[in-house]
């Protein structure tokens, strides 16, 4: 259980929301990275006595590839959409945001998309949901570089995506693999 000091006595503690990208809130990060003695939030606080160290109480996150922000939903709507956009460059985070409050307002049917965190390497996430789809990879505000898309279109064909359109900065690019394996562009 994370803990929070906000609007309480010195030397009070009580839980915490469990929210953020490392499961505490702004506010309790650094009452978090001083129970766990380790300054760099990757763990959280318990008090079950089973994962007491000698040190500090620490339950470490998992170290696997997470889903991209959104992925959840792609996961649950893939049956019924065969394509997918991965949004891409400094707008994403607002485009995504503004595609799923549209849909939420008007009713407008579900679209399949995702978003990769502007500069942030696409090794990091799992990719796996791409799976036999169509993928369009779609840049909004300041576009990452050609060698970050190529990169991001590759590890989508290597988790089974059947092809990948990307917009580089001089050309489109149209791109699937084989049944061997080997990438083939398509013009």
């Amino acid at each position: 259980m994370d803990f929070d000091n906000r609007d309480g006595r010195p030397g009070e503690l009580r839980p915490a929301f469990q929210g953020g990208s490392d499961g505490a809130p702004p506010s309790a990060r650094g009452h978090h990275e001083q129970a766990t003695l380790k300054g760099n939030g990757r763990g959280r606080c318990f008090s079950e006595q089973s994962h007491y160290n000698a040190e500090r109480i620490v339950i470490p996150f998992p170290a696997g590839p997470k889903l991209p922000p959104y992925g959840r939903r792609v996961v649950a709507l893939r049956r019924t959409r065969e394509t997918l956009s991965i949004l891409t460059g400094s707008a994403a985070m607002d485009e995504a945001a503004r595609r799923f409050e549209l849909e939420a307002k008007y009713g407008d049917p579900p679209t399949l998309f995702v978003c990769l965190p502007f500069e942030r390497n696409p090794s990091g996430y799992d990719w796996t949901f791409c799976r036999g789809l169509d993928v369009a990879i779609v840049s909004a505000g300041t576009s990452e570089s050609d060698i970050s898309l190529l990169h991001l279109a590759g590890l989508v064909l290597a988790a089974g995506a059947a092809h990948v359109v990307v917009r580089l900065a001089a050309r489109i690019e149209i791109l699937r693999r084989d049944d061997g394996g080997a990438v083939w562009r398509m013009h």
